[in-house]
């Protein structure tokens, strides 16, 4: 038979030849009654609703400090999607086969990998100044697609879906002095030395020393990185540490050593 590729999305229509169909494999017929194998097009596959990802960076609460490594994953499912194509039922598959992350600070990756969540490395990034910041995920999807019910067939084409992005706030913070978090008493003891005068004589030094011990000073020493990925230390301070809203003034800075990186 003769085989008839049509565009739906323009309407064109392209002569593939003769070959042999099958018995059962699926048709339809131009309004001439001539038969056309039905195909699924990129065109075809674009105007298709695939949803985009959910696209997860850096900790839930939506900041992390300066140079501590942001974590970048996605959930690679399969979409599939129902559709019709000259009356005939088609089921098309939407299968994501790559990933384009933007820091929104000039740094971008693209990789085939999905990435995973903390404590995975596998796809991730630092910041190197502070600032309000966007990530987004462009994600490409391979198709393929089966008519009615018929073996599946791979689509001609890729597509690209954007997920909304994810704003981050890179904040600077000072180094940590001790590597436990924990209430610490500070205290202080003073060695002292003596001497004594008899009757407004010459000064003598005493034999020996004698030691005193200041007031502690108590202190609390935070762990902001451990309390940003592990849900089991509660955030107890509203609003701490401070972030400020997001104004043109709060944006993160472009980084001048941004790179494209190929994972």
């Amino acid at each position: 038979m003769e085989s008839v590729t049509i565009d739906t999305a323009t309407g064109t229509e392209t002569t593939n030849g003769y070959s042999c169909i099958t018995p059962g494999t699926p048709n339809a017929v131009t309004p001439e009654g001539e038969p056309v194998v039905i195909t699924v097009t990129r065109s075809d596959f674009a105007e298709l609703p695939v949803q985009p990802l959910s696209a997860h960076a850096g900790p839930d609460e939506g900041w992390l400090p300066v140079n501590m490594v942001n974590v970048l994953h996605a959930d690679p499912t399969t979409q599939t999607l129902d559709t019709e194509l000259l009356g005939v039922p088609v089921q098309v598959r939407a299968i994501p086969i790559e990933y384009h992350w933007d820091l929104g600070d000039g740094n971008t990756i693209t990789t085939k990998k999905p990435g995973k969540p903390y404590p995975s490395e596998q796809v991730s990034a630092t910041y190197t100044q502070e600032g309000w910041y966007d990530i987004t995920l462009t994600t490409t999807f391979a198709g393929q697609f089966s008519v009615d019910g018929g073996e599946w067939q791979d689509i001609d084409g890729t597509i690209e879906i954007a997920s909304d992005p994810v704003p981050l706030f890179s904040k600077s913070l000072e180094s940590r002095l001790v590597t436990q978090e924990g209430w610490y008493d500070i205290t202080l003891t003073t060695t002292f030395a003596g001497q004594f005068s008899v009757d407004g004589g010459e000064w003598q030094d005493i034999d020996g020393t004698i030691e005193i011990a200041s007031d502690p000073v108590p202190l609390f020493s935070k762990s902001l990185e451990s309390r940003l990925v592990n849900p089991d230390i509660p955030i107890d301070e509203e609003g701490d540490p401070w972030i400020p809203a997001r104004t043109p003034d709060a944006e993160g800075p472009r980084d001048p050593a941004a790179t494209h990186r190929e994972l």
